[in-house]
């Protein structure tokens, strides 16, 4: 029993049951860094769209800091999905909006 858990853990990528941020970044293709977000994005967008992304999760994550009076210590990663079936494919909540906060 426990082999077979180690196994499918191991496995958990090629099964569906585990993701990662590698995987979701091969399946989105767009990774841009500002100066307190990553987005990972659609590849098909243009840079332009990629920019100004970037620029709001920047600007909302200042804004909440100073809301706040903290300063987040590592960036926020944001994730943009074409839509509600490929992100339940890439990390198994389609239509659930989460924040890892032990991230």
């Amino acid at each position: 029993l426990f082999a077979g858990a180690l196994g499918g853990r191991a496995q958990g990528l090629t099964l569906g049951h585990r993701t990662s941020v590698a995987s979701i970044d091969e399946t989105l293709g767009a990774i841009r860094r500002g100066t307190r977000c990553v987005v990972h994005a659609p590849r098909e967008l243009s840079e332009a769209q990629l920019s100004r992304m970037v620029e709001d999760c920047d600007f909302r994550v200042s804004n909440a800091e100073r809301m706040l009076g903290v300063t987040q210590q590592t960036p926020v990663h944001a994730f943009f999905y074409r839509d509600v079936e490929e992100k339940r494919r890439a990390m198994g909540a389609g239509s659930t909006f989460i924040a890892k906060p032990w991230r």
